[in-house]
């Protein structure tokens, strides 16, 4: 069962879509909310209840309310692959692209790609990479598209070159649903580890 207070965290998160390069915290009030949440309260029976996975929990909705440095804090003190992987979500939207390639590296086959991957298919369409401009670009998301499995080096790339480049519309608009995605998915992971309750449900897009 999800603690009332993860919930209203939640509920309050889901409509707002995460930048590719936020420039500042998105609900400042909501911030502080996160940074008090007791992590333990998120598991009914605290003896199933697993701290690095709750830090990783409260790690994932800084991120998604775009609060990077809160984010990190947590990140760069959880030593397993899911902490690597918030660590990586969190210097790909800083901009510190190499830095973030880093700790997907380190994170390896994350549980959640065969996920991803699924998201992934129901996000891009065939004919997609034509909106953009650049061929690099063009080449990246069809690359994206067709790999059997998620890239999250890749996903770095194209991130990457949408913000450097400039950005154009429609390809923010795909780069940014599968971001979205993305946390949500690990943020459902972690949260099933750290008390080993149900998920959170499913978001719209």
């Amino acid at each position: 069962m999800r603690g009332p207070a993860f919930t209203v965290l939640v509920e309050r998160l889901r409509d707002h879509d995460p930048g590719l390069f936020p420039t500042g915290v998105w609900n400042e009030e909501l911030d502080q909310e996160i940074m008090d949440l007791v992590t333990s309260s998120l598991a009914e029976d605290r003896s199933q209840f697993d701290l690095a996975y709750g830090m990783a929990v409260k790690a994932g909705l800084h991120l998604w309310n775009e609060s990077l440095h809160r984010s990190h804090v947590l990140s760069q003190d959880i030593l397993n692959t899911t902490g690597c992987y918030w660590h990586g979500l969190m210097h790909r939207m800083e901009g510190d692209y190499d830095n973030s390639k880093y700790w997907f590296e380190k994170a390896g086959k994350h549980p959640i790609f065969s996920r991803l991957q699924f998201i992934k298919e129901d996000i891009v369409y065939d004919g997609d990479w034509e909106y953009a401009t650049s061929h690099e670009l063009r080449v990246g998301l069809h690359q994206l598209y067709v790999q059997r499995t998620w890239d999250p080096i890749l996903f770095v790339d194209l991130v990457q070159g949408t913000v450097t480049t400039g950005y154009e519309t429609k390809l923010e608009k795909i780069l940014t649903a599968l971001q979205k995605q993305e946390i949500i998915t690990l943020l459902e992971y972690s949260y099933r580890n750290a008390c080993g309750g149900q998920t959170i449900e499913p978001f719209n897009r």
